[in-house]
């Protein structure tokens, strides 16, 4: 009866602060009505996925915020529907493999340590996505 008594107060206080929570989703639009931004806020930060458009209505970026800080996968796309970069992101930086494409082929390969140094670099032909050049250990 005593360890009931005692948790009562602890599951009250963790249901009122999960409650406080305030999660929104603003959506922005162009003059033309078409979407231009989707952004999952969480007491006034930009905090899980948010989503930017072109204003022809083709995504632009998808990405996910912690705090105001973008964390996580990173995707952007080209205003004629093709991807345009992929990477990750720890704490506002890029990190890891990085990779930009020009009409959705891989143009530049690269990679960033925690510090969003680059310390390897591949870059690709266009036309025949054949390696050009590589530098870095």
């Amino acid at each position: 009866m005593r360890i009931a008594a005692f948790l009562k107060p602890i599951f009250i206080f963790i249901f009122f602060q999960s409650c406080k929570d305030h999660i929104s989703i603003e959506t922005m639009y162009f003059e033309n009505g078409k979407i231009k931004s989707e952004i999952t806020y969480k007491d006034s930060l930009k905090f899980g996925k948010a989503r930017y458009y072109y204003s022809n209505g083709f995504l632009k970026e998808e990405l996910t915020y912690e705090n105001n800080i973008i964390q996580g996968k990173y995707i952007s796309f080209d205003d004629e529907g093709f991807v345009s970069f992929t990477g990750q992101f720890i704490n506002g930086y890029a990190v890891g493999p990085l990779y930009y494409y020009k009409k959705g082929r891989l143009v530049l390969y690269n990679e960033r340590n925690f510090a969003g140094d680059i310390y390897f670099v591949r870059k690709y032909d266009l036309t025949t996505q054949h390696l050009i050049k590589e530098e870095g250990v």
